[in-house]
């Protein structure tokens, strides 16, 4: 067997890269245009308050987000609520999926009496719930 070195007047083979990198590019834009990007459901005028031992939300695809403002309201994505709506709504969510959860994410300047109402309403109807807080010890 012979090796053909470099000054021998034989080229070796060329590999062409450019099928190889529109297949990539291909690939990433089906990625890109097919995933399910989910988000926090975040209502920006709500501050939470701090927690050293707080979990950051990681998989949440049953789960229900009500947010309790500085003055108290209730809102569930862009919908306010009152106490009795809000009731309605977790019941129906519950009739659908029995696994629902539902996360208080209430402004930390809230009086205490406001989430502790949501918690009731989640406690008469058996759901799971959770007070949403951020880290304390990071920068938001």
């Amino acid at each position: 067997m012979r090796i053909s070195t470099a000054g021998s007047g034989e080229s070796a083979p060329l590999v062409n890269l450019t099928p190889l990198i529109d297949v990539v590019f291909l690939l990433l834009i089906f990625f890109m245009v097919t995933a399910q990007f989910q988000e926090d459901e975040r209502d920006l005028s709500v501050d939470l308050p701090g927690a050293e031992n707080s979990d950051p939300i990681r998989d949440l695809p049953e789960v229900l987000f009500v947010n309790v403002r500085k003055d108290g309201s209730l809102t569930v994505g862009e919908r306010s609520l009152d106490t009795s709506e809000l009731r309605r709504l977790l019941a129906r969510a519950k009739r659908k999926n029995a696994n629902q959860k539902v996360v208080v994410r209430a402004d930390a300047e809230v009086a205490l009496r406001h989430p502790v109402e949501v918690f009731d309403v989640c406690m008469g109807l058996r759901i799971p719930f959770s007070m949403a807080t951020h880290d304390s010890g990071r920068e938001r």
